[in-house]
């Protein structure tokens, strides 16, 4: 049986990205780009802007899918890991 992991971003995407750009992973862009690089230098990220695609890739075989749930407010992520 797998765990359900639940990720809560508040805050909605910046006005230059669509929701669909965002899902498809096409555009990424770095809200804070100190901490962003920080947080790359101390091995915590391995990439920028590459979290959607390899969740989505993960999943190409599932029967069961992450959920995403992107408002004006929110970014919401489910998925169930095995």
């Amino acid at each position: 049986m797998g765990s359900l992991i639940i990720i809560n971003s508040p805050g909605g995407l910046p006005n230059v990205i669509s929701k669909g750009e965002y899902l498809r992973s096409s555009t990424s862009i770095l809200r804070n780009p100190i901490i962003s690089l920080v947080f790359y230098r101390l091995n915590i990220i391995e990439q920028f802007g590459t979290g959607i695609a390899r969740i989505n890739k993960e999943y190409q075989n599932s029967i069961v899918k992450p959920a995403f749930c992107v408002s004006n407010n929110n970014i919401f992520y489910s998925f169930t890991r095995y």
